[in-house]
Formats: C-alpha cells, structure tokens, sequence
C-alpha cells in the first residue's frame, strides 16, 4: 500500500473502523463525482414511502447539496415538492417564500402540527427544533445533545413530515461518522456524500466503500458552484448534477 494511502486510511479510522474522522469533528470534504461511476449496491425501497435520503457533508455546501438533491427527488417522484433539513440549522433558510401553491399548503400544514416549515420555491424547509435557542450566525448553533441523538430526532421529524405531506425528503447531516451516526444512515434508503474540492480520489474511495457497507445505495457528488447553488436554494431548478446522481441510485416514478 502506498504512503498516500496509507494516509487516507489513517484519516478513515474511528471507533466504528471505517467512519471519516477530522480533527474538528466535522465531516471532512467530499462531493464530487467520483469520475462517474456510482457505488450503489441495490436500490431499497421502503413501502408505500416515497425516498428519504441523507447528504454525507461538510457544513457550508450541506445545505445548497441537500435542497439540490431533494429537487431532484421531486422530479424523478413526479411530485410538485420536497422536504429538506439540516442536522444543526435551527432556522428555514432566508427567502422570498414560494409561488408553488402545493408547497406553501404543506408548509402550513406542518406548521399546524408543530414543526417549523417554511417554503421556499419547491423546497419545505424544517428547522432543527434541537438547537440552542441561543443560535445568532445565520440559524446556526450549537446543538443542545450530541450529533448522533440530534441526527437520530431530525431524520425522525423529517420522515413523518415528508409521510404527512406526501413528499421524499433530503437530510443534511455535517458530522464525523461513528457507529451511532451509522445507524442513523442507515434508516435512510439511499446516502449522497459531498466531495470537496482537495479529497482525493482515493480517500473518496474509501469513503464510498464504507458507506456502502451499510448496505445501502451510495453516490458522490461534487459541491455544486455559485449560481448551481443559490438556484437550488431558492427552491427553483434540480442542477444538473443532482439529476444524475439520483437517476444513478435508482430512484424514479416506477420503483417508488
């Protein structure tokens, strides 16, 4: 084995044995397609639910992926809209609102049942109901319980609302896998990692043979630039990228 991947191995360990661990305990970069070739083992499918899919990321591109891919969710479901959070964002991010009626009723009617939806193009926002209520930067904060618990009770929020209102969903989650974050991937039918621009082709690899090891389909993505992101965070267009990666895990109108 080589010294440079020797090196993407020692950055892979943790107490799970193949989570990505940086110092910071932030997810390190990925995203990117890994050429274009696509690591999925199968396509899972979970009765009568439409998909639910976690975003392996870093915090500043997690959200403009996350809304990008649940876009894309939208149009390969035949649906008007989508739901998508972010483990950590405890506010819907800032916007003119939504011309698309069918998105701002489900909105209101997640409202009504206690989340904290806001719509925006054909996106539904849900805030992270678990940070501190101190938040200040932009909906950020410290969370108030760990990252696997607050990954745990999002993905839960988000699953039944998007059951409620009859739509797949997107979930960012920011963090350093462990084994407990690994379940938590797992109850989602497919995972998106982002690849940041210096990750290698090899620790991506890596990443990507780990992630399918919990069985479930696995792409990478690159993140997107300027304009592909403020595009798909007002909720308006799927970018062309995330088009492709949902085609290459498998999700359409038929399967779902």
């Amino acid at each position: 084995m080589s010294a440079a991947s020797d090196g993407a191995g020692a950055r892979l360990g943790n107490a799970s044995g193949h989570g990505f661990v940086t110092t910071s305990g932030a997810v390190s970069g990925f995203g990117g397609l890994f050429g274009d070739a696509v690591s999925a083992t199968r396509t899972v499918r979970r009765s009568g639910a439409l998909p639910n899919v976690a975003v392996l990321c870093t915090t500043p591109r997690g959200a403009a992926v996350t809304a990008a891919i649940a876009l894309a969710l939208a149009r390969a479901c035949g649906r008007p809209f989508a739901l998508a959070a972010a483990v950590g964002v405890g506010v819907a991010p800032a916007g003119a609102g939504s011309l698309v009626p069918s998105a701002a009723r489900a909105a209101a009617q997640l409202r009504r049942g206690g989340h904290q939806a806001q719509a925006r193009g054909r996106l539904v926002w849900l805030a992270d109901r678990r940070v501190q209520p101190t938040s200040t930067e932009a909906g950020r904060s410290q969370l108030a319980v760990g990252p696997a618990d607050a990954a745990a009770a999002l993905s839960a929020d988000l699953t039944r609302a998007a059951a409620a209102v009859a739509a797949p969903c997107a979930l960012a989650i920011p963090f350093a896998r462990s084994q407990a974050l690994d379940r938590v991937l797992g109850w989602h039918d497919t995972v998106v990692v982002v690849r940041a621009p210096d990750a290698s082709a090899a620790l991506l690899q890596l990443v990507l043979t780990s992630v399918a090891a919990l069985d479930r389909p696995v792409v990478a993505v690159q993140a997107p630039g300027r304009f592909e992101a403020g595009v798909a965070m007002a909720g308006l267009h799927a970018p062309a990228f995330a088009r492709r990666a949902v085609a290459q895990l498998g999700i359409g109108k038929a399967p779902w």
